[in-house]
């Protein structure tokens, strides 16, 4: 089972080690790195989306100095490869802004203080969501290369039921 990479971005330091700390307990996840603001943040995402394991998973406060958390989402969706977008969950003491991250393709929004149980529920949610995404990119690639085949369209649908089912064991 690969790990899911996610950095923790926020300007509060006690926020994010509480973050860093909730996520390094948890072997399904590797914490990427921290950032203080959205700009840095950015910037290591770009340089990470180079990678064969890119960031999958990003915990974003809301307002944060130079770029704020709606931004660096914007940026994200904007610049991301398709269904490689990383999941996005919102970290803030706002309550005022939660209507406004679900618009920007945020899967939660953990509001600050959260219980340690909140958190695990967002992190299940998260986790689960950056699989589902990664189970449709590897069907959509192998539906891809089984068009190619020039074979019987019953053949090429138990081929790729096939695979489809060795992909739901390896995605796990």
């Amino acid at each position: 089972m690969n790990t899911i990479r996610a950095p923790v971005v926020d300007d509060e330091k006690p926020a994010r080690e509480r973050l860093r700390r909730l996520l390094s307990k948890d072997p399904r996840v590797q914490v990427a790195g921290c950032c203080a603001g959205g700009a840095q943040a950015l910037e290591f995402v770009r340089e990470a989306a180079s990678e064969v394991d890119d960031i999958r998973l990003v915990f974003l406060d809301v307002q944060m100095p130079e770029v704020d958390g709606f931004a660096m989402a914007s940026s994200l969706v904007r610049e991301s490869r398709p269904q490689r977008v990383p999941a996005i969950v919102f970290v803030t003491a706002h309550d005022e802004y939660a209507l406004r991250a679900f618009e920007a393709h945020a899967i939660d929004y953990l509001l600050k203080p959260f219980s340690d149980e909140r958190f695990q529920a967002t992190l299940d949610r998260a986790i689960g969501y950056a699989r589902a995404t990664d189970a449709q990119k590897v069907i959509s690639e192998m539906q891809a290369l089984l068009n190619g085949f020039s074979c019987p369209q019953r053949t090429r649908q138990e081929m790729f039921r096939a695979c489809y089912e060795t992909s739901r064991h390896t995605v796990r």
